[in-house]
């Protein structure tokens, strides 16, 4: 192995020593590894004559108690764009046994280097321990400790790449021309190992489980087995690295079953950065403790067990991990957006509220027509960076689809502050705990690549193929759009939340726990249903006659809709399925199993008597779906984009669906360049009003919020447009 010589601070320091090396200075210690030594000019000939040198690995005790703080020296910041070779460093990790310290060596090395390297994932923590990097401490964060120490060899070094370690995270500067070069460090690396902990899960192999609790399990996956062909099941392949030893896990096995649970707990799906390592990677490895399987085995594991027609009950969510693996395909097609990558990457997480917009922007890479240019500038407030990213879409796009995105639960916090209605805050996360099947749920009603039957042209084009032109807003912070208020809304349902399927597998009666909180959710999701079908009338056995409905007494628009012989309940059912009702067999089966089972639920609601004869009807009917394979549990619509949002009904009789802010008196208004309608709210001048606010109704444009996007039945294909109405409306 060659002596790694480093400059700090105009002298040589060494991370470690050989213990055959007789040429060193009277002020080596080789007791002290990270003593400074002074090098005698032969020193190098002499180490470098040594074929296999052999090195003293030294345990926590054997360091004194302080050691000077290591010092990044800088590297030089290039242009990434332009720069064929850009400089990065490296981490040599030394050879160590388990309980010894760790050691390390960081080197500067070019990406056209062509040096043979891996990259580390791990989840953040807040935790931070101390290693030895140089020569001197360095404080890292306490779960990439764990994972140096699991993937350091025992008789040889291992080079690896570490985003905390290798990029000086408190210069901003730095990590700003870093992160952009982050696709091609990980692209050319021979693999990301994607460190899970010490176990999967919080037990000494998966999850402690009880055995009733395993039983149970047992029972319900056998129940699954004979829905698949056992021919074509992939298994996944469990490797210890340490023991040397490998176990085939098949689908539906209790082993599988839980080791994937404990995967899908874990918070690295959650982290924003986790999605570009593993889409640009060649090789993905999950590692925990001294096991290893692959990414590839995991996800097709996880993909044929979901198609057993039945929800994976007890895993938290499968739209983390089958986000990251869809995002493979596109990235490899070349079929990134920016607002695309955004809108299905909201779920994340990320400790700097700038990277849930930074860690995607990389993967515009393979799409040069929809590459954006944004600068990674960490220096800039969080609020000016969303504002600067929104109206570049705006500007690359010309169109608002930037304005349809889905709604997020009432209790999702937000990270930035005084953030105009107009521009998304990227920071709040949506939820995607509530879909429990392969696939991503469709996050935007106006973007054309979240629907599957034909994803080639857009779903909907409320205003026909107009197009967005920007102008200058008449006072900052605001965006100018052009359009006209359609209608009002008159009437709002209760928000659909959907239902919760268990997601505790500890002890046997945590799993009954969970699935008596799943009925109640089931239950109130049954409510929300019942109340949307009063607001439309459903089951009253007419048409649907939009500006002819007897709740109508506003003035027709000139552009109206003739009256239609659409029965009201086939409308019902395409407005809460926003149409997906004409194009899915599952969302038609569902919703006629709704409609059968709850035929008798408004009388005896009536009569009050829906408590005690429902529930055990309610209770019976879903032991008996879930065992003769019926799609009632398959929950087709919070797949779709019915979740967290309400039905509105307008003055003129038209039926939506809103997100969960909306509010009667609301306007549903058309734009031009809006694949679908948007519901704004006006905003009252306030008195003491600044003279830049009040510049717009100077100028006779009346202020809105953007609250929403929605679908209205009836005009999403441009039946309800008049371009000749509309007008200058400024969002605020």
């Amino acid at each position: 192995m060659p002596w790694r010589e480093l400059w700090t601070s105009g002298r040589r320091t060494a991370s470690y020593i050989s213990r055959r090396s007789s040429v060193v200075s009277k002020f080596t210690r080789l007791r002290n590894p990270s003593q400074t030594i002074l090098f005698c000019p032969l020193l190098d000939s002499v180490l470098s004559s040594r074929q296999k040198p052999q090195y003293t690995a030294y345990r926590h005790a054997d360091f004194p108690n302080y050691l000077p703080a290591f010092c990044y020296d800088p590297l030089p910041i290039t242009d990434p764009e332009n720069s064929s070779n850009p400089a990065f460093r490296l981490l040599e990790l030394h050879p160590g046994q388990d309980s010894e310290e760790i050691h390390c060596t960081l080197i500067e090395s070019h990406l056209l280097s062509n040096v043979p390297y891996e990259t580390i994932s791990y989840r953040w923590d807040d935790a931070q321990t101390t290693i030895v990097c140089n020569g001197r401490a360095l404080s890292i964060r306490r779960s990439l400790a764990g994972a140096l120490r699991a993937l350091r060899y025992r008789d040889k070094p291992r080079l690896l790449w570490a985003d905390a370690i290798c990029i000086q995270q408190d210069d901003d500067a730095e990590k700003g021309n870093q992160v952009q070069l982050m696709r091609r460090i990980y692209s050319q690396a021979q693999g990301v190992l994607i460190w899970l902990g010490e176990t999967a899960g919080d037990g000494n192999s998966h999850i402690s489980v009880s055995w009733p609790a395993r039983l149970a399990i047992l029972g319900g996956l056998v129940t699954l087995r004979p829905r698949m062909k056992k021919s074509s099941a992939p298994y996944v392949r469990v490797r210890d690295v340490r023991k040397g030893t490998t176990i085939d896990l098949a689908p539906f096995s209790v082993g599988l079953y839980l080791l994937l649970v404990s995967f899908l707990r874990k918070s690295w799906f959650r982290r924003a950065w986790v999605v570009q390592e593993v889409v640009v990677s060649k090789k993905v490895t999950f590692v925990w403790g001294s096991k290893q399987c692959e990414w590839k085995e995991v996800t097709r594991a996880l993909e044929f067990m979901s198609k057993a027609r039945f929800p994976l009950v007890f895993m938290p969510t499968l739209q983390h991990i089958a986000g990251i693996e869809e995002e493979m395909a596109r990235y490899k097609q070349g079929a990134n957006t920016l607002l695309g990558l955004l809108l299905r990457h909201q779920r994340c997480l990320s400790t700097n509220p700038r990277d849930k917009v930074y860690a995607f922007c990389p993967l515009m890479g393979t799409s040069p027509s929809e590459f954006i240019d944004v600068r990674i500038r960490y220096e800039d407030p969080v609020e000016s960076v969303y504002r600067d990213v929104a109206t570049k879409i705006l500007q690359h796009d010309r169109n608002l689809d930037i304005l349809s995105h889905s709604p997020s639960p009432p209790t999702t916090s937000s990270s930035t502050s005084n953030l105009p209605s107009w521009i998304p805050d990227w920071s709040r996360r949506t939820s995607e705990d509530m879909a429990h099947e392969w696939g991503i749920r469709p996050l935007s009603l106006a973007s054309r690549d979240m629907y599957s039957h034909d994803p080639s042209k857009p779903p909907f084009t409320a205003a026909k193929d107009s197009t967005y032109t920007p102008s200058p807003p008449p006072c900052p912070n605001s965006l100018t759009v052009s359009g006209y208020t359609f209608d009002t809304i008159a009437a709002t349902g209760p928000v659909f939340n959907g239902v919760q399927v268990p997601s505790t597998v500890t002890t046997l009666r945590d799993i009954v726990l969970s699935w008596l909180r799943t009925l109640h959710t089931f239950y109130h999701t049954r409510d929300v249903l019942l109340a949307w079908e009063e607001i439309a009338d459903a089951r009253s056995q007419t048409f649907y006659t939009p500006d002819n409905h007897h709740h109508h007494n506003h003035q027709h628009h000139k552009n109206t809709k003739p009256t239609s012989t659409e029965p009201i309940l086939t409308a019902f059912y395409r407005t809460i399925s926003t149409s997906e009702y004409d194009h899915s067999p599952a969302i038609r089966s569902e919703l006629h199993l709704w409609h059968r089972v709850n035929r008798q639920s408004p009388l005896l609601r009536k009569l009050h008597l829906d408590t005690i004869v429902l529930m055990p009807y309610w209770i019976a009917l879903l032991v008996w779906y879930g065992a003769t394979d019926r799609p009632l549990l398959k929950f087709e619509l919070q797949k779709r984009n019915t979740l967290y949002r309400r039905l509105i009904r307008t003055e003129r009789g038209y039926l939506g669906l809103a997100g969960n802010a909306a509010q009667v008196g609301d306007r549903v208004v058309l734009c031009r360049g809006s694949r679908v309608p948007l519901v704004l709210r006006p905003v009252e001048m306030e008195a003491g009003s600044s003279s830049t606010s009040t510049s717009a109704a100077a100028q006779g444009m009346v202020r809105y919020r953007l609250v929403a996007d929605a679908y209205v039945h009836g005009i999403m294909q441009g039946e309800g447009f008049d371009e000749s109405s509309c007008a200058s409306m400024v969002l605020v």
